[in-house]
């Protein structure tokens, strides 16, 4: 996929998010397609509640999971939300089960707060 001159990216390297066409300019979810060295590898999205809270979500193809891409992608993503859409809080709902997303919201700056019991799973 290449860049268009007007679209949103995020760089940090050899990483770059970009902004899903429609996406980054206000709407309610930003989506972003993860690249790497010129390779699609995964995607990270952020949900605006449009009370100040975002929520992060992302996917990324297994064999780069433990690369370091996730961490900086996941961290240019809350950089933005926090800077650009002027979020208060974002947050990151990762199951106990899933150690390489745990490590990865971790290893991104963000805080493991709580165990949400009982919650649905979606």
């Amino acid at each position: 996929m290449p860049e268009e001159p007007d679209q949103l990216v995020l760089r940090d390297g050899d990483v770059a998010l970009v902004a899903v066409a429609g996406d980054a300019d206000g709407a309610d979810e930003a989506s972003f397609v993860v690249r790497w060295q010129g390779e699609q590898v995964g995607r990270v999205e952020l949900l605006d509640d449009g009370l100040g809270d975002g929520d992060l979500l992302w996917t990324v193809v297994p064999e780069y999971r433990a690369v370091g891409i996730v961490e900086r992608a996941l961290r240019l993503v809350i950089g933005w939300g926090f800077e650009s859409r002027g979020l208060h809080r974002i947050e990151a709902r990762v199951e106990d089960a899933d150690r390489d997303g745990l490590r990865a919201a971790l290893r991104a700056g963000l805080l493991k707060e709580g165990v949400a019991r009982g919650a649905l799973a979606a």
